[in-house]
């Protein structure tokens, strides 16, 4: 079949546009899948917890307690309050678990609070039962008391002082007084008191103690635990706790449904190859209808003779109607196999993105190689990466 003139160039423009649309399309479906799945506090906060689990499983509670931190202040609710008050009270330190762990239990219709409360509530009695109290007096008022070098509050204390058992330093300091130390020893349970009165400056001595300035921030999640964690205080007696043991496997709420989205575009394009084969053929008929089109061509000897019109330069009103079928019958089965072969590649990533997914929800986190792959847009083609 001979095309007219321009006929080419009309093509290529509708085709490029329709490409342009459907590549446009399934950039956009990628892009909500990428920003519905952009991590939100809630889901580093699980992803802090499986990590942390995983350290605790292991036996290194020390390593784990700034990941269970981390997920506190990223989403703070009576489960991460709960997970770092147990990992707290591994490490022995008894005040700050059994502080976390009453607020845990303050919320007992949270789901994961009611499966592990007996645990929780078991951990919590422990805790108290390895807490000290020691009630400070003395004079002046107003005076700085610390503890291990931390502010616990001025003189006089509104309440008695509550520490983890074992050693611990008591300080006094005012401006314008001699400082004064103790030394404690904690035993679980203890109550004691203890006076401290602090003694004015002499003339010419050792100058006014000032308020220590305030220690700067440290970042909750950091890579590893603090100096201090390295050598923690031994654990208190009673049984583990065993609530991050029969922690269930976290779920992300704000997860996209990967699968359905994978059989939708899948189904669009098992829809598009139908919808193209369809127009193919459609095309080809009237390919047929152009070129064995006719006309009436009379001649002295046969007035009835009809002649092929449509190989003219000079296109009829039927011969321009069959040829404007054509064209478009072929324009749409050409985006037919355009949008067929994108949609097949999105959904392929999609699965290969669910796949990867359930391997990660069934596995623990950084444990064996894997393979990612994901298409490149606007560009066709897949990108893939492999992880250790």
């Amino acid at each position: 079949m001979r095309r007219p003139a321009g006929v080419a160039r009309a093509d290529r423009r509708t085709v490029a546009v329709a490409a342009a649309a459907v590549v446009a399309f399934t950039g956009a479906l990628l892009g909500g899948v990428r920003g519905a799945r952009a991590q939100s506090p809630a889901d580093e906060a699980e992803a802090l917890i499986r990590q942390g689990t995983e350290l605790r499983h292991n036996g290194e509670d020390a390593r784990a307690l700034p990941y269970f931190e981390g997920a506190y202040h990223l989403s703070r609710n009576p489960r991460t309050a709960a997970q770092l008050g147990l990992v707290k009270m591994a490490l022995g330190y008894c005040v700050d678990a059994e502080g976390l762990l009453d607020e845990a239990l303050a919320v007992p219709e949270h789901p994961w609070i009611a499966r592990n409360r007996a645990i929780l509530e078991q951990t919590r009695a422990n805790a108290r039962k390895n807490v000290g109290e020691v009630t400070v007096a003395g004079s002046p008022a107003g005076a700085q008391v610390l503890v291990n070098g931390r502010p616990a509050g001025t003189m006089p204390l509104a309440a008695p002082l509550r520490l983890d058992r074992g050693p611990a330093e008591l300080q006094v300091r005012a401006p314008g007084y001699v400082p004064a130390s103790r030394a404690l020893t904690i035993a679980a349970g203890s109550r004691e008191t203890v006076s401290i009165t602090l003694s004015p400056v002499a003339a010419g001595g050792a100058p006014p103690i000032s308020s220590p300035p305030a220690a700067p921030p440290v970042p909750a999640a950091a890579a590893g635990p603090p100096a201090a964690m390295l050598a923690s205080p031994a654990s208190p007696a009673g049984p583990p706790d065993r609530a991050a043991v029969n922690e269930p496997p976290a779920v992300e709420a704000s997860r996209p449904p990967l699968r359905p989205l994978a059989f939708i575009a899948g189904g669009l394009a098992t829809a598009s190859v139908v919808f193209a084969i369809v127009e193919t053929v459609t095309a080809a008929h009237r390919s047929d209808d152009f070129n064995n089109h006719t006309g009436p061509a009379p001649t002295a000897g046969d007035p009835t003779r009809r002649a092929p019109d449509c190989q003219t330069a000079q296109l009829s009103d039927d011969c321009r109607a069959v040829r404007d079928a054509w064209q478009r019958a072929r324009t749409l089965a050409i985006i037919g196999y355009v949008g067929a072969g994108l949609l097949a590649g999105t959904s392929a990533a999609l699965f290969a993105l669910a796949h990867r997914d359930a391997r990660a929800d069934s596995s623990s986190p950084g444990t064996g190689p894997r393979l990612a792959c994901a298409p490149t847009l606007p560009s066709p083609g897949l990108s893939c990466a492999l992880r250790f």
